[in-house]
C-alpha cells in the first residue's frame, strides 16, 4: 500500500496501460477516477474491478483535447474525489500514415490528444494541488517514440517527443510548490491498440531479434513505475523519463538471429 488514501486521476484509464495503471493504483491504496472519452464499458469494466478492492471509483467522460473538457474533468475528479493528489496523463492516440498522407486533421487530433491535452489536465490540476499546499505527483505516459523517430508515425512521434520536453518544464516549474513530474515510457507492449500489427508474424520475427529480452512488454509491467513516481520512494525525482522496452532502444547494432 504505498500510496494508501492518495487520490487519482488517469486519463485514458480504462484499457489498455491505463487500465492496468487504475487497478495498479487501487491496490496500492488510490481512491480512483477513470476517464475515457469513446469506450465508457471498458472504463466501468475497470472501474467494477477496483470496487472489489473497496476504494472509491468514479468513471468521468471527457475528451482531454478540448481545453474546456480538461477543466471539466479535472474539476469533477478534484470534487468527486475530495482532492486530488497524483494525475496520470495517459490518455493518446495514434494514426499509422505516411508523412505525406498526414492531414491537418490527423495532426491537429494527435497533437491535441497526446501533447495540449497531457498540458492542460497538468496545468489545472497543479492550480488545484497549488491551492490545497499539499504538493503532488504528475506521471505522463510517455513512449520511446518520444526518442527515437518510427516511421509511418511523424505526428505521434512529435507528440511524444514533446511530452517528454513538457515533462522537464513543468517539472522545473511546478517544484517550488512541491509537485513532481515524471514520464514512463513504454516501448512494444502488448495492449488492444498495439495487436494490430503486432499480432503479424513477421513483425514479430523481426522485433524478436530487436528487443534483448525477447518478447513484448504487457501493460502490467508498466504499472510498477508509475507508483515508484507517485510515492515516496521518489520523493527527491522530478523531471525524469523511465523507459521500460525490454532493452529495445538501448540496442543499436542487434545481433543477427541464429537459424
Amino acid at each position: 500500500m504505498h500510496l494508501s488514501n492518495r487520490k487519482a486521476l488517469v486519463t485514458g484509464g480504462g484499457r489498455g496501460i491505463g487500465r492496468s495503471i487504475s487497478l495498479r493504483l487501487a491496490c496500492e491504496g488510490c481512491s480512483v477516477v477513470i476517464n475515457y472519452v469513446k469506450n465508457r464499458q471498458k472504463a466501468e469494466e475497470t472501474a467494477k474491478e477496483i470496487k472489489k478492492s473497496g476504494h472509491p471509483v468514479h468513471v468521468v467522460r471527457a475528451d482531454v483535447a478540448k481545453t474546456g473538457d480538461a477543466k471539466r474533468l479535472i474539476e469533477t475528479a478534484y470534487e468527486k474525489l475530495g482532492g486530488l493528489d497524483l494525475l496520470v496523463n495517459n490518455a493518446a492516440v495514434s494514426f499509422f500514415q505516411a508523412w505525406d498522407e498526414i492531414s491537418e486533421e490527423t495532426w491537429d487530433r494527435t497533437i491535441d490528444t497526446n501533447l495540449k491535452g497531457a498540458f492542460f489536465c497538468s496545468k489545472y490540476t497543479a492550480e488545484k494541488m497549488i491551492a490545497s499546499g499539499n504538493g503532488g505527483s504528475i506521471v505522463n505516459i510517455s513512449s520511446t517514440n518520444g526518442r527515437v523517430a518510427e516511421t509511418d508515425v511523424l505526428h505521434y512521434n512529435a507528440s511524444k517527443g514533446g511530452l517528454e520536453m513538457l515533462t522537464k518544464s513543468l517539472a522545473i516549474e511546478l517544484a517550488p510548490y512541491g509537485i513532481r513530474v515524471n514520464a514512463v515510457s513504454p516501448g512494444l507492449i502488448e495492449t488492444e491498440h498495439a495487436m494490430a500489427f503486432l499480432k503479424d508474424p513477421a513483425f514479430r520475427e523481426h522485433y524478436s531479434h530487436h528487443i534483448p529480452l525477447g518478447r513484448f512488454g504487457s501493460p502490467d509491467e508498466c504499472t510498477g513505475a508509475v507508483v515508484f513516481f507517485a510515492s515516496e520512494d521518489s520523493s527527491y525525482i522530478t523531471g525524469q523519463s523511465l523507459v521500460i522496452d525490454g532493452g529495445l532502444i538501448a540496442d543499436q547494432c542487434p545481433k543477427l538471429g541464429t537459424e
